[in-house]
């Protein structure tokens, strides 16, 4: 008897992969007969194509993949027509005639693919161009180990801080759920979620690319993009307190404490508490430029007539509030 083949998400892989046997994709095809596997492939495949952007598709030898379909299924067995059942026939033919226009395989293998994802911390990685990107909590960033052709090319999710090297023959491009990003050389704020992308331009400017759209935005200016309505919003303002986890730079002007220690605490691993909820309604004025977490809220207390004390990862500010 056949040895049943078991379909995981690892076989699945190696399928999209094209590292898949001829048993195994037959097996596949089978699988997917079900509306609930079919739809359950579907979004894996979906995840596959996001998370590897660069892809094109293989050349087939469909005399040579039937020979293997066909000496595979055969070995061992003195009679074709009792081993070879209608369903695997119609199975071994849809494989055979489709594999080359619904199968993509990459360009590069595995190895060759650098997958960075960040949880907790904040993390400062160079890439192999020496450009740098710092990859705010929960960021999951790809790309390739070195960037070869004509393009450097990486995906995200999530937020992250770029400071690109200049290399005008060759662009620097960030593909994400809701439109791609192509540079040259500057450095920019990406948050992609849930099909929408916002860019912030620190220095020099990046091109946006939304089906068919395209919009350059300059030094100081930042773009929204959302996926489900193909739209580009710039605005003429940059928050230079929200990248303040990469850049360390905050500029506090007359804002409530609340949205200060907001910025804080996606800025640095502490948690900021107070003793009193009316804390958070005084407002503070300042600057900050690599300063810790310890000197910017010792200088919040001071300003405002507060105390301040620190136990393990949180600091807590005491004193009077405002109405």
């Amino acid at each position: 008897m056949e040895k049943e083949i078991v379909i995981t998400d690892e076989l699945i892989a190696r399928y999209l992969a094209g590292d898949a046997s001829p048993e195994e994709a037959i097996a596949l095809q089978e699988w997917q007969q079900s509306d609930h596997n079919q739809k359950y492939y579907g979004e894996f495949e979906a995840t596959w194509n996001s998370s590897y952007p660069a892809k094109s598709k293989r050349a087939v030898d469909k005399e040579a993949a039937w020979n293997k379909v066909n000496t595979e299924l055969f070995s061992g067995s003195k009679s074709k027509s009792s081993f070879f059942t209608p369903l695997k026939i119609a199975a071994s033919v849809i494989l055979i005639l489709s594999v080359g226009a619904i199968t993509f395989f990459l360009t590069n293998s595995k190895a060759s693919l650098v997958e960075q994802i960040t949880e907790k911390g904040i993390e400062r990685i160079q890439l192999p161009d020496q450009s740098v990107a710092t990859l705010n909590r929960n960021t999951k960033i790809v790309y390739e180990k070195e960037f070869k052709g004509n393009t450097r090319e990486l995906t995200l999710e999530g937020e992250a801080f770029f400071k690109v090297t200049p290399d005008k023959d060759k662009p620097f491009i960030i593909h994400t759920s809701a439109a791609d990003i192509k540079v040259v050389g500057t450095s920019f704020n990406v948050i992609s979620h849930d099909g929408q992308l916002e860019v912030s331009v620190v220095e020099g400017k990046v091109l946006i690319l939304s089906n068919g759209k395209k919009e350059y935005i300059q030094t100081g200016y930042s773009a929204i993009v959302k996926a489900e309505t193909e739209s580009i919003e710039v605005k003429n303002a940059v928050d230079v307190n929200a990248m303040g986890y990469a850049t360390h730079r905050f500029q506090f002007k007359g804002m409530p404490l609340a949205a200060v220690f907001q910025t804080l605490e996606k800025s640095y691993s502490y948690s900021i508490n107070v003793s009193d909820k009316a804390i958070e309604n005084c407002k503070f004025t300042g600057t900050f430029e690599d300063a810790s977490v310890e000197n910017i809220l010792s200088f919040v207390a001071e300003s405002l007539d507060l105390a301040v004390t620190k136990d393990g990862q949180t600091f807590v500010l005491q004193g009077k509030g405002c109405p």
